[in-house]
């Protein structure tokens, strides 16, 4: 099972040391097939290392020692995907790209939506396989 994790879950493992989100990052490392895109890395460097430069050496010590498999997406077709924030289309592109069946995300728009993948909270993730009560 291919799962993407949304650059939200990577911003509490990396800059707020969440134990509970590195948990479910391990988790699909070691028992699924964790799928980063370019999208989602080029996101968290931009953004979020512009805000928070002193999580760099975390956020690359994640890049080196963590076991995902990185997809390149040459470009997002955007088409038919409605979203109340369009910043976050790019995020459900790139899962389809990398045709991923799980997207896990703690952002709520994406929790309106009816979409081809399956969009899972970290939570409901944790619970759906067993992982939580």
């Amino acid at each position: 099972m291919r799962i993407l994790v949304d650059t939200n879950i990577l911003y509490s493992v990396i800059i707020r040391d969440s134990n509970f989100m590195a948990g479910i990052v391990n988790i699909i490392e070691s028992e699924f097939s964790l799928v980063l895109t370019n999208t989602v890395i080029d996101e968290f460097s931009n953004r979020i290392l512009s805000k928070n430069p002193e999580s760099a050496d975390r956020w690359n010590n994640f890049l080196e020692n963590t076991f995902y498999e990185y997809f390149h997406v040459e470009s997002l077709n955007l088409d038919g995907i409605k979203m109340r924030d369009d910043t976050d289309k790019p995020i459900l592109a790139s899962a389809y790209a990398a045709s991923c069946d799980i997207l896990i995300t703690g952002d709520k728009d994406f929790k309106d939506g009816d979409f081809d993948i399956e969009i899972l909270t970290p939570r409901e993730f944790a619970t759906k396989f067993g992982y939580i009560n």
